[in-house]
């Protein structure tokens, strides 16, 4: 087996074992962020789906307690003491796609791409004559001219 994958079961090992980082170790889940979240929905609803909304919570509790625990495991290995203590010596990096990265940079602005907006008025006239073309009572009423 490859050291990647022995070092990411490693990983996922310290991550989901109960006596690596205890829950108790994780910083607590803000009140306010609930609070802010529960704000947003309707009482209504809240009252109507109040089962729904305790899975929705603890399963956002959970997450929350998962990414905090990668969050400090990430943060120990930093350290290359660290990682040859616990046998992790490399973990495989997160590769961003393109798709993530222009929207961390704020899409396609017009100032980092110039000629972005003529581009699109072009693709948009394309567009529209193609539909205009294929359509079929359009097609037929031009076969009448």
């Amino acid at each position: 087996m490859k050291q990647v994958e022995l070092s990411t079961r490693r990983f996922q090992r310290y991550l989901d074992s109960p006596d690596s980082i205890r829950n108790e170790e994780v910083a607590k889940f803000r009140k306010e962020w609930m609070q802010r979240a529960l704000d947003l929905i309707p009482d209504a609803l809240l009252q109507r789906f109040s089962d729904d909304v305790k899975r929705v919570f603890q399963e956002v509790f959970a997450s929350y307690v998962r990414a905090m625990k990668q969050a400090i495991l990430e943060y120990i290995l930093k350290s290359p003491d660290e990682r040859k203590r616990l046998h992790i010596l490399m973990l495989p990096q997160a590769r961003v796609a393109s798709s993530l990265r222009h929207a961390r940079t704020g899409g396609y602005s017009i100032t980092r791409y110039p000629g972005t907006h003529q581009r699109k008025l072009e693709a948009e006239s394309q567009l529209k004559l193609g539909l205009i073309i294929s359509n079929i009572v359009t097609s037929s009423l031009q076969s009448w001219w």
